[in-house]
């Protein structure tokens, strides 16, 4: 099982380094990137189109206690798996109301 969740985030990891510009409906449903794009951003307000994967993990690493300063540079791993996990929190919560 952690095998499988490993290779996830390894993948979204290196998908959003290696093709940043690429539609984060790659690897996420249209209804989780949009609770994503809404709990990092906190506004209720969202975007007609999918952001990049790139705009996607940085918004997961947020959610993951990322801080994004200038010499931080891109985020790693840990801090992808917590926000993947808040996010899957929220999402499971939001979708069953």
């Amino acid at each position: 099982m952690y095998s499988i969740i490993a290779i996830e985030i390894l993948s979204l990891t290196y998908l959003a380094r290696e093709t940043p510009d690429a539609s984060c409906a790659l690897f996420f449903k249209q209804e989780e990137w949009q609770v994503l794009h809404r709990i990092a951003n906190r506004t209720t307000v969202v975007p007609d189109v999918s952001p990049t994967i790139h705009e996607a993990v940085a918004c997961l690493a947020k959610l993951g206690g990322f801080l994004g300063r200038k010499s931080d540079g891109e985020p790693g791993v840990k801090v992808i798996w917590k926000g993947l996990r808040e996010l899957r929190i929220v999402f499971e919560n939001w979708h069953s109301i």
